[in-house]
């Protein structure tokens, strides 16, 4: 499965490996955030190409629970200018997202 974050010939997922690995270090910021008692929530930009990503909200599911953060203190940051390919699937996993916890807002990143 991590080979999948890894393929460098497809600029879609090389762009979702950055954003696994951006979420895993605000996780672990959040650990210690956590542990300090800071219970704030981090909000991250996140490409669209994780949002369409079949096997994305599985990824940030195993990262949460590895770093012990709970998902309310999680939120995405999604461009509204940057639409994910995989319309469908960026559906299924928005709808996955929400029932998880994870909070989304769109924003005017990089405008």
């Amino acid at each position: 499965e991590d080979d999948l974050y890894r393929d460098v010939f497809n600029p879609g997922y090389s762009v979702v490996y950055r954003d696994i690995q951006n979420i895993i270090e605000v996780c672990k910021l959040q650990a210690q955030w956590i542990l300090e008692g800071r219970n704030i929530p981090i909000s991250i930009g996140v490409s669209a190409s994780l949002i369409g990503f079949d096997g994305g909200v599985k990824k940030i599911k195993n990262i949460l629970k590895e770093y012990k953060v709970k998902e309310r203190y999680l939120e995405f940051e999604i461009s509204y200018a940057d639409l994910p390919v995989n319309l469908k699937q960026a559906e299924i996993n928005i709808m996955a997202f929400r029932d998880l916890g994870v909070e989304m807002t769109l924003a005017e990143i990089g405008r």
